[in-house]
């Protein structure tokens, strides 16, 4: 593998999907396409002040980071999740600001990705 990332760590994705690029690919795919969404969703959350909702989408986008061993955008995505947890949004639109701009570096690699 030559290609670099210093978002997702591809030693250990080889090893969560067994070394299978082709399903890399499909789970890159996946995540470029439904990111936005999810982006959008925590987004409206801060915005109507939804605690829950905060909670829920950062926790399913983090998840998603996670499995594509994602681990930086992943702990933006806890952050925000602790903080629907706690109804706290001081600083939520800041971690969503940063959490965005790791996911159009993610996207970006995704998209060259070729396994």
């Amino acid at each position: 593998m030559t290609e670099k990332t210093d978002l997702i760590d591809m030693e250990e994705i080889l090893e969560i999907m067994d070394h299978d690029t082709e399903l890399i690919q499909d789970c890159f795919n996946d995540f470029v396409n439904e990111y936005p969404g999810m982006l959008k969703s925590i987004a409206h959350s801060i915005a109507t002040g939804n605690a829950q909702g905060l909670d829920s989408q950062a926790h399913k986008i983090k998840g998603s980071l996670r499995y594509l061993a994602a681990a930086k955008p992943a702990d933006i995505a806890s952050k925000l999740e602790q903080k629907g947890k706690k109804g706290d949004f001081e600083g939520a639109a800041r971690l969503l600001e940063e959490l965005s701009d790791s996911c159009e570096q993610l996207k970006t690699f995704m998209i060259s990705y070729k396994g």
